[in-house]
């Protein structure tokens, strides 16, 4: 079996990257587990010399598959059409794949040549293998806070299922790549040593993923704080590229006034609007803001995304969550953490998405606060910001007991981004343990509970209201009480397996 993959190792590592690929893409968590079997099995095969042009290979292919996107992105939705940047940019994430990958290659070949093991690796070999390409993913998407369209993690398809799932609430999305590399390396030791015992622990590892995910979901039970309250999720399904005449503001309104008058709406505590509801900007006061409010009961909050301005000469936007309730403010979230080269500069550059003229977006200065409403303390998250686990923990940890989580695809409405978006606004849920609305411009609008159990969900771009009750808790996980908890375990793991596997020598 090892003779076979040395002999094609060079299509085994560039198979694996194409599943892994396919896998993170689909968030398809059945591939995710046997995606990295091949280049496992192969990376023993190859000379030390020459796994950092393997990791390359893996890297790039990796990342030319799930970075191509950003070409369309890039031409078809920013205001500069910005066909050079977006040439720069895929080629600069391709590189960074690359390299990363590459350090991961060399990790595990010199974790595999620190001791020859007659089964293809040893039990200490596959803890360092899995702990090592674990450390290494939190290190290098940390790096990657600022630049959501690259939060590639390898245990992300594990999202979808809603047992494996509940592990995040123990160690975030990383026990989740910690359990994806996990069964893969097991895979292959049992593939390659034909070892009865190494099959049994290989799917005994399994159901524990998901039968011990099982047990979690039937044994949480949230801290409720408050009775239920009523929610909805509007959507006008807006086209950014769309030039904003009387005719097509005239039928925004319209589309908007359709969904606010259904009978469940109007009964609603909150109407959820999403991020950018409206496509100007907002300068303190708004005609059809006011008819919003003038049609709704005057019981019914509004939870709105507004791009703000002090006046019309500033060349950047705050891109704003308003809390309205009979037409007064009552409270207002600006966004922390923009995106790199779209909302922000890279090296001087920007291409900002279209419909927003050529502002860039202004980074919040002041600590935002939570916003205090009758039924418990709410934590916003907006667009990207709902991809960063740190962002929601520190709201939970600050006392948040239930999410907004506002957005707007319409950009990327076309490619894998939206369903990804959805899936980690339903990582953060479970992460935090908090029960989220999400209100999202031609992706998906949902209620998710802390348990990362979906209430309701629309189709994706379509315009659309869902409705539902979100309750508040007091619940604390694990994750949210002692965040680096899991990678200090990972370091641990790392260290001791080392020392016995040097030990062993």
């Amino acid at each position: 079996m090892e003779t076979f993959f040395s002999k094609y190792k060079f299509l085994f590592v560039a198979l694996s990257a194409i599943l892994s690929a396919y896998a993170f893409k689909e968030v398809n968590y059945v591939l995710s587990i046997v995606s990295l079997v091949p280049v496992i099995i192969a990376i023993k095969q190859i000379p030390l010399k020459k796994v950092f042009l393997y990791g390359f290979l893996f890297g790039s292919i990796y990342a030319i598959i799930l970075c191509f996107w950003m070409f369309s992105a890039f031409v078809n939705y920013t205001n500069n059409n910005a066909v050079d940047m977006a040439i720069g940019f895929i080629a600069i994430s391709i590189l960074m794949f690359a390299f990363f990958y590459s350090m991961v290659f060399v990790g595990i070949a010199f974790i595999l040549n620190i001791h020859t093991n007659k089964n293809f690796l040893g039990w200490f070999q596959l803890i360092a293998i899995t702990a090592f390409w674990s450390l290494l993913e939190i290190a290098f998407m940390s790096f990657l806070n600022e630049y959501p369209f690259h939060n590639y993690r390898v245990g992300f398809a594990f999202t979808k299922n809603i047992f494996s799932i509940q592990w995040a609430s123990f160690g975030g999305i990383e026990i989740l790549t910690f359990f994806t590399v996990l069964v893969n390396v097991l895979l292959a030791k049992a593939i390659v040593s034909k070892q009865k015992l190494d099959i049994k622990i290989t799917v005994l590892a399994i159901v524990i993923i998901f039968l011990g995910g099982a047990i979690l979901k039937a044994t949480f039970t949230p801290q409720n704080i408050n009775t239920p309250f009523k929610v909805s999720s509007i959507s006008a399904n807006m086209n950014v590229k769309d030039s904003w005449n009387q005719n097509k503001v005239n039928q925004l309104a319209e589309n908007y006034f359709q969904l606010i008058k259904k009978q469940e709406v109007k009964t609603s505590d909150f109407i959820i609007f999403p991020e950018s509801a409206l496509p100007w900007t907002f300068y303190g006061k708004d005609d059809l803001l006011d008819e919003f409010q003038k049609r709704i009961n005057p019981n019914t909050a509004i939870i709105i995304g507004l791009n703000t301005t002090e006046n019309e000469k500033d060349k950047s936007v705050k891109n704003t969550v308003f809390y309205f309730k009979n037409k007064q403010e009552l409270g207002r979230y600006q966004k922390e953490i923009l995106i790199k080269g779209i909302e922000a500069p890279i090296l001087g550059r920007a291409a900002p998405f279209a419909g927003n003229a050529q502002y860039l977006v202004e980074k919040n200065r002041f600590k935002n606060k939570l916003f205090t409403t009758p039924f418990g303390k709410a934590g916003i998250l907006i667009c990207n910001e709902a991809v960063i686990s740190k962002h929601a923990i520190q709201q939970a940890q600050e006392g948040a007991n239930f999410f907004f989580n506002l957005s707007n695809d319409a950009w990327f409405k076309e490619q894998y981004i939206t369903p990804h978006h959805f899936y980690n606004a339903r990582l953060m849920s479970v992460i935090t343990r908090k029960d989220m609305v999400i209100s999202n411009n031609c992706g998906y609008n949902a209620i998710i509970k802390g348990s990362g159990e979906i209430i309701n969900k629309s189709k994706k771009n379509t315009k659309s209201n869902i409705t539902g009750n979100l309750v508040a808790n007091t619940s604390a996980s694990l994750k949210t009480q002692y965040p680096l908890l899991f990678a200090i375990l990972l370091n641990v793991f790392l260290i001791v397996s080392l020392f016995f596997l040097k030990k062993q020598n």
